[in-house]
C-alpha cells in the first residue's frame, strides 16, 4: 500500500471584502426602485383603464364630438355676414344673433345669405378647389333668403354651372348647391349601373330610361336636380314626369342634406298625379375617413 506524501494545501487567506459590512441599498437607490415600481403600476392601471368598456365608450364620444373641418373661406363669410343684415329678396332673415343653420335644422353646417349671381359662380369655383385640397368637408354651398329669380338667373348664366340645385321654394328661401366631386359621382353611377344590369337581365332593357341629373319642378317654386334616376319608357306622362327611382350621393358630414333630398322627392311627387311619383330613393353615404360606403 502506497501512502501519498503530498502535504495538504494551505488554507486561502481571507478576502479583503469580508471585513466590510454587508451591502444595503442606499436611500437614493431605494427611492428610484420605488418610483420605478410606481410608474410601472401606474402604466398598468392606465392600460387597464384604456381597455375598459367605459373608457372605450368615452373615447368614442370624444371622437364623435370633435369639430368638423370647415372651409376657411366659408368661415370668413359667416363672420362677415353676421355683422351685416343682407336680405336683398325681402325675405324674413334669421333673428339677429341666431344661426341660420339651426333654423333650418342644419346644425354644424355653414349657411350663408344668398349673394349676387357673379359671386355664386366664384364661390362654387373656390369651394370646389377647397374640396379637392381637402380643406373642407362640406360638399354643398348652402344659402338662405334665395328666390326663384335666383334659380332662374343661375340657369340662364353664360358660364357652365358645375353644381346641382336643390331649392325648397320662396317660402323657406333655402338653397343648396352640391359640388359633384369624383368620389360621389363614381358612387352613384356604379350603383345605377348595377341596378340597370339587373333590369336588363329581366328582359326590360327597352322599358326604362335613365334620367341623370335632370331638373325637376316641384310644388310652387321648388326645383331640384338629382344624381341618377330611372323612369319607365315610354313615360307615364308626356311632360315633366318624375323618375320612379332616384339615387343621391354625399358625404357623412352632410347626411342631413341627403335626408332632405329624400324628403324633397317624396313631398313633391305625391301619388296619383299625372307626372307620376317617386317610389324609391337610395341614399349613398361616403365615409372617406373610415373608407366605407353606406346605402339607405
Amino acid at each position: 500500500m502506497q501512502r501519498s506524501l503530498r502535504s495538504p494545501s494551505p488554507p486561502l487567506p481571507p478576502s479583503p471584502l469580508s471585513s466590510y459590512p454587508p451591502l444595503s441599498p442606499s436611500p437614493t437607490t431605494a427611492t428610484r426602485v420605488r418610483c420605478r415600481r410606481s410608474s410601472l403600476s401606474a402604466a398598468a392601471r392606465a392600460r387597464r383603464h384604456r381597455s375598459s368598456p367605459s373608457a372605450t365608450a368615452a373615447a368614442r364620444r370624444l371622437s364623435s364630438s370633435a369639430p368638423r373641418r370647415r372651409s376657411p373661406r366659408l368661415a370668413a363669410q359667416v363672420r362677415s355676414s353676421s355683422a351685416e343684415d343682407r336680405d336683398p329678396a325681402g325675405h324674413s332673415s334669421p333673428a339677429e344673433g341666431s344661426d341660420p343653420a339651426d333654423r333650418f335644422g342644419l346644425a354644424g353646417l355653414i349657411v350663408l345669405p344668398i349673394p349676387d349671381i357673379q359671386s355664386i359662380a366664384a364661390a362654387i369655383s373656390s369651394h370646389a378647389q377647397e374640396l379637392i385640397e381637402e380643406n373642407s368637408t362640406q360638399e354643398a354651398l348652402i344659402y338662405h333668403s334665395a328666390t326663384a329669380a335666383h334659380i332662374d338667373a343661375i340657369g340662364r348664366g353664360d358660364s357652365i354651372y358645375p353644381g346641382r340645385i336643390t331649392f325648397f321654394g320662396n317660402e323657406s328661401g333655402l338653397l343648396y348647391l352640391r359640388i359633384p366631386m369624383p368620389v360621389y359621382e363614381a358612387a352613384h353611377l356604379l350603383l345605377f349601373h348595377e341596378i340597370r344590369d339587373l333590369i336588363v337581365q329581366m328582359g326590360l332593357k327597352h322599358a326604362i330610361q335613365a334620367t341623370g341629373s335632370s331638373m325637376y319642378i316641384g310644388t310652387g317654386s321648388k326645383k331640384k336636380e338629382g344624381d341618377s334616376g330611372i323612369r319607365p319608357d315610354p313615360p307615364r306622362w308626356a311632360g315633366d314626369h318624375f323618375p320612379t327611382l332616384v339615387i343621391e350621393a354625399g358625404s357623412s358630414e352632410s347626411l342631413r342634406l341627403l335626408h332632405m333630398d329624400k324628403d324633397w322627392w317624396f313631398d313633391n311627387s305625391p301619388p296619383g298625379q299625372p307626372r307620376g311619383d317617386v317610389r324609391i330613393v337610395l341614399l349613398i353615404k361616403v365615409e372617406r375617413q373610415r373608407q366605407r360606403i353606406l346605402i339607405e
